[in-house]
């Protein structure tokens, strides 16, 4: 299990990517989000270009609450961004296999 926290002065933060090596996890968002909305966003090349992930339904993946979601990929570079914060965000994510 690990935990990041994304945190920084409004409107926008960007974390420092995370590898990460499993193939489907549990990822739990949880804290102050500032008025914002977060994204995940994975790179398959070493941090070259940020993929933002969306939903089956195509919609993006976009978090604006305590939610928990599965999500399946490959080995990658993961990172958040927070984006339209009003306060300065402070959230917690947490990963568990």
């Amino acid at each position: 299990m690990a935990t990041q926290i994304i945190s920084g002065p409004a409107p926008d933060v960007t974390s420092e990517p995370l590898k990460y090596n499993s193939s489907e996890s549990t990822f739990a968002f949880y804290g102050d989000f500032g008025g914002g909305t977060l994204t995940v966003e994975a790179s398959f090349d070493s941090g070259v270009t940020f993929i933002t992930l969306k939903k089956s339904s195509g919609d993006l993946l976009e978090i604006t609450e305590d939610e928990i979601h599965t999500i399946a990929l490959g080995r990658c570079l993961i990172r958040y961004t927070i984006t339209g914060a009003t306060s300065a965000p402070a959230v917690n994510v947490t990963i568990k296999d």
